[in-house]
């Protein structure tokens, strides 16, 4: 077995997060796991206990991640060198992920030359997403030749899995009939339940500590990203700075914090705190701070991905705000378990109206906490979406 990926332990990416229960899983229940991966971002040791778990990195000219180019100009050179260790490979089963555009196309050639058998794992879209953000523009020849690629890339995989139900119908145009109901598996992104679960306010010091008793709590916990909606939020603690009782704390890093730190500044908001990445140990802690608990993305990509902060979010007991269109996986989850609410980007007034309604009606929220946390055990979990892909890996595998 083989997994292909851009980033993997110990980078702490949520997919390097994810990936890392699948592959831990299955070397425990199966055997031995080779990863190809770029290399770490940082200097931490990446070995693991198991001998079971092969991991290669190859080489790249380690530019810049944060900028497009040098990404892509990373990516290219670690796809070539994982061409080159496909060639000659004896034929195996892959799993392969969309954390790079040039992954797929790699192992689809590869496949040609030797009997390899892949099951591509689309947790993004692409050239969708490159056109939503700008970097290409759609009918250009570089989305054609994207559109045809991905074709191929999809058309000979042995399964595709996506993370969402309505992500099947970005899925569906790059086969001749159709959906495929029997080609394309839904297995939904998850939180670690054992790790992350719901805290009292009383018992948890990192709300105690930013004196947030008595306080109903916003929160934003995740990257400060181009495509996520945050002026929403900000727009609205504007209207609610006078009101004693609502506190946005949000925290990460990102593209945006410098704008939402010169707000802050210019409106004098002093009902948001904005806090730095949290440390591994403080994030059971931080992910429970709130009681409600926001995920967002702009209209260009909700309907291209399910963010993973959703699970984590809904493991630690918040109540759930919803920035996202209507007919959208993630305002799916969120209505279906009654986890909370839905509001349109950008509508800070009915942002506003719902949360002093919710903040206001102590049964209902708690309610739609509770609703969360029981959605994650019965539906979300690392047990459950885990044993998902060890599942279709025993009825793919090669014989």
């Amino acid at each position: 077995m083989i997994l292909i990926t851009n980033d993997f332990h110990p980078d702490v990416t949520t997919n390097a997060r994810l990936l890392n229960d699948v592959v831990t899983e299955y070397s425990n229940n199966y055997g031995e796991i080779e990863i190809l991966c770029s290399r770490p971002r940082n200097k931490i040791s990446h070995k693991f206990d198991s001998k079971n778990i092969i991991i290669k990195r190859f080489w790249s000219p380690n530019l810049k991640r944060s900028s497009v180019s040098g990404r892509l100009f990373n990516s290219f050179f670690v796809c070539f060198g994982i061409f080159v260790f496909l060639i000659f490979k004896r034929g195996s089963l892959i799993l392969v992920d969309t954390t790079s555009p040039f992954q797929g196309p790699v192992v689809w050639l590869a496949s040609k030359f030797r009997n390899h058998k892949y099951i591509y794992l689309a947790t993004e879209f692409y050239p969708d997403a490159a056109i939503a953000l700008g970097f290409i523009k759609e009918k250009s020849i570089i989305h054609k030749l994207w559109e045809i690629s991905n074709k191929k890339v999809y058309g000979s995989a042995s399964k595709v899995i996506v993370i969402g139900e309505r992500l099947k119908n970005n899925v569906s145009r790059y086969f001749s009939n159709g959906i495929e109901d029997s080609k394309i598996v839904v297995i939904h992104n998850w939180a670690d339940t054992e790790k992350i679960k719901p805290i009292e306010s009383k018992k948890n010091h990192f709300r105690k500590n930013l004196k947030l008793d008595n306080k109903i709590v916003i929160l934003y916990s995740g990257n400060l990203g181009l495509s996520h909606d945050l002026s929403t939020l900000v727009d609205s603690a504007k209207i609610l700075i006078n009101n004693d009782k609502i506190v946005f704390l949000i925290i990460g890093e990102g593209p945006q914090k410098e704008k939402i730190m010169s707000s802050i500044t210019k409106h004098n908001l002093t009902n948001i705190i904005l806090l730095p990445y949290q440390s591994e140990d403080i994030l059971p802690f931080s992910l429970s701070s709130g009681d409600f608990s926001v995920v967002t993305l702009n209209q260009a990509m909700d309907q291209l991905t399910v963010p993973s902060k959703l699970y984590p979010a809904m493991a630690a007991g918040q109540a759930i705000i919803a920035l996202f269109s209507e007919n959208t996986d993630i305002s799916d989850i969120v209505k279906e378990n009654n986890a909370g609410i839905v509001v349109g980007q950008g509508d800070h007034e009915n942002f506003v109206r719902e949360i002093s309604r919710l903040s206001n009606n102590e049964y209902l929220l708690e309610e739609m906490k509770k609703n969360s946390r029981i959605a994650v055990n019965n539906k979300y979990s690392r047990k459950i979406s885990v044993r998902k892909y060890l599942d279709l890996f025993e009825r793919e595998k090669i014989t």
